[in-house]
């Protein structure tokens, strides 16, 4: 996805907000927000996608604070708070059956993509509030049915994390793909990830090595730079039957690639940006399957 006239103030605000924690309102914080403001301008003048746009900025301010995970604090609470909700939850998910079990269990991950700081006019949602919208998901894009169908197929899924906290309703979603016959490999991002995105550290807090194994993109790039990928990646990426998708930068970026399985994108839609590819409303759950053509 290209830059769209929406994705610079978002993309700044939120830069903003991270250099305003770190370095208030000093001088130094004019200065990188104006170097940000003119590297942001050139990704425009080069066609850069979004993805690569915000990414290339992130990376930028953690260089220049000296600071490898800006979220690291944040993603402790968030993984804590979500783990007492998924414990709460686990008990309705698993005395389902069949495609009711698997239903819920998957929008117990959907709604987890609530817990996102990198939008700048979304207001982050408190884990611990989740549990009734959870039970009560509708999603605007529901392809739940046919993803169910294609797990029942067993085959290798490569799960693609987004955030920290979510990563503890994914972890439990991940159990249930499991025992319906998928062989499921996780994917975290590396060296401290993107934003509040999902690293080996949350895995571990969460347990999520527990029911999977989890693979690092050896990146902290947005969503999968093919050129930065390492090799084992690539090829779970090659061998993989199906992908799970979470998160907006996913649907943003993936499209751009070459990919020669089904990926089903699970998401909130929080900006007018994605809601608009998607034809529905800001706020909406999304649950899309995109097979290859």
């Amino acid at each position: 996805m290209k830059l769209h006239a929406e994705c610079i103030p978002c993309i700044l605000t939120v830069r903003y907000r991270e250099v305003a924690k770190f370095r208030g309102d000093s001088p130094e914080a004019v200065k990188l927000m104006a170097e940000m403001a003119r590297m942001l301008a050139d990704s425009v003048n080069r066609g850069e996608l979004a993805t690569v746009a915000a990414t290339r900025l992130f990376r930028f301010l953690k260089r220049q604070l000296g600071v490898e995970d800006l979220y690291a604090e944040e993603k402790k609470v968030a993984d804590e708070k979500a783990l007492k909700v998924v414990e709460e939850l686990r008990s309705k998910v698993m005395e389902q059956r069949g495609i009711d079990r698997f239903r819920l269990a998957c929008y117990a991950a959907l709604v987890g993509n609530a817990l996102d700081f990198g939008v700048a006019s979304y207001q982050v949602a408190d884990p611990e509030k989740l549990l009734d919208e959870i039970l009560n998901c509708k999603p605007a894009i529901d392809d739940v049915e046919e993803f169910y169908k294609l797990v029942r197929k067993g085959g290798e899924c490569l799960y693609l994390l987004d955030n920290a906290g979510e990563i503890a309703f994914d972890r439990l979603f991940i159990e249930v793909l499991r025992d319906e016959g998928a062989r499921v490999v996780a994917l975290v991002k590396s060296r401290g990830g993107f934003q509040n995105d999902a690293t080996m550290e949350d895995a571990e807090r969460v347990k999520l090595n527990e029911v999977c194994r989890v693979m690092e993109t050896g990146t902290d790039a947005s969503s999968l730079f093919m050129e930065e990928l390492p090799l084992d990646v690539l090829e779970k990426m090659e061998d993989a039957d199906f992908i799970v998708a979470k998160g907006m930068a996913h649907f943003e970026h993936l499209p751009e690639l070459q990919i020669d399985a089904p990926v089903i994108y699970m998401l909130k839609a929080k900006c007018k940006v994605i809601a608009g590819l998607l034809q529905v409303p800001v706020g909406s759950y999304v649950v899309k399957m995109v097979k290859p053509k």
